[in-house]
């Protein structure tokens, strides 16, 4: 895999395969901990969580969203999107192994939508981003990872001391792979465009009267490639981000 992707992972300053094998298991790790998320997290506890102390934005919140359940997680990824292809295959054919022995519903790949990240999230990160979303079929769902390349050395994906101690719904082992990942979020899917500008507005208000909260972007961010658009909030005193996101 070293070779047959050498001139990517150059760009990434990986050279050897001491290198590629932490650079997979780190993604391994995020990407079995997203996959567990997206099956088990509900939206209600997700967001009483993340408001917690605030039971009007916690209800204008859950209003919003269509959904029950988790849309996405989406987190950056070391290895580059070309590599990451790869990978996936031989994830998923892992962890069917395990789950053939526990006769468990077995994943596959459904779909993949590959697209450039929008201007504000490149201007947030400071370098050129793809993003990767894939729907993995397990039973009669589809659970959706959104992956971030950021095109920069994987030795320098900074460390932000603040997000690497961030509370996680789902647990420890949830939160020591994303440890380090100053991107990543949890997704709640909502109806529309329309909703999505009534929930930024009202979280600007509210965030700029609670202390422990601030908006990603200044206005909520469409993306036409995906046809997408959304508004993100952190809690910076759990250090965790919460997307909103509804089709246009």
């Amino acid at each position: 895999m070293l070779s047959l992707h050498e001139a990517i992972l150059a760009c990434k300053s990986v050279s050897t395969t001491r290198d590629l094998l932490l650079l997979l298991q780190k993604d391994w790790a995020k990407f079995t901990s997203a996959l567990s998320a997206t099956q088990h997290l509900r939206a209600d506890r997700v967001i009483g969580e993340f408001f917690d102390g605030s039971v009007a934005m916690a209800r204008a919140a859950l209003e919003a969203t269509s959904a029950t359940d988790v849309g996405h997680v989406g987190f950056e990824v070391s290895q580059p999107l070309d590599m990451l292809m790869t990978s996936i295959p031989l994830w998923l054919a892992a962890l069917n192994a395990a789950e053939r022995r526990r006769g468990g519903d077995v994943l596959r790949l459904s779909k993949l939508h590959r697209f450039p990240a929008s201007d504000s999230f490149q201007q947030r990160v400071a370098a050129y981003a793809e993003i990767m979303r894939v729907w993995i079929r397990r039973g009669e769902r589809d659970l959706m990872l959104e992956f971030f390349d950021i095109h920069r050395s994987a030795s320098n994906c900074p460390m932000d001391a603040a997000r690497s101690r961030a509370f996680v719904p789902g647990g420890e082992m949830t939160a020591q792979a994303f440890r380090g990942d100053s991107i990543w979020h949890l997704a709640l899917r909502v109806d529309s465009p329309a909703k999505v500008a009534r929930l930024h507005a009202d979280l600007s208000i509210w965030a700029g009267e609670a202390a422990g909260y601030v908006l990603t972007y200044a206005a909520p961010v469409a993306n036409v490639h995906d046809g997408s658009v959304h508004t993100k909030v952190i809690n910076t005193k759990q250090q965790t981000e919460l997307e909103f996101v509804a089709q246009l």
